[in-house]
């Protein structure tokens, strides 16, 4: 079907014969169940104070939601080494702040 996750729709039913159409139904609305969200499409970030130890981390909801984001996970780690970390923050949370990293050290962040 054509119908989009996480979606509200309306609904009435009338009956058709050879001889006309009945009168509609009363309306009735219900939720399309969620999916998969979309991508996170807009991921940023900002060195804060202590400079180059801080690293602010910020992103967008992703598009579409297809329900409510009940978590984010974060993968992150240095780039020169193949080793990453993984850290979950609550679905309403949209930044997160890494502290006492290492300066002059090129990082990763997916999430």
């Amino acid at each position: 079907s054509s119908l989009l996750p996480y979606t509200k729709y309306k609904f009435s039913i009338s009956a058709k014969n050879d001889v006309g159409s009945s009168a509609r139904s009363p309306v009735v609305i219900c939720q399309t169940s969620e999916s998969v969200p979309g991508v996170v499409k807009y991921v940023t970030t900002e060195t804060m104070d202590p400079p180059s130890a801080t690293i602010l981390i910020t992103w967008s909801t992703p598009d579409p939601p297809n329900g409510e984001i009940k978590e984010y996970k974060i993968t992150w780690g240095q780039v020169r080494h193949s080793q990453t970390e993984e850290i979950t923050v609550v679905g309403s949370t949209h930044n997160y702040l890494f502290k006492n990293l290492f300066s002059n050290t090129a990082y990763t962040f997916i999430v």
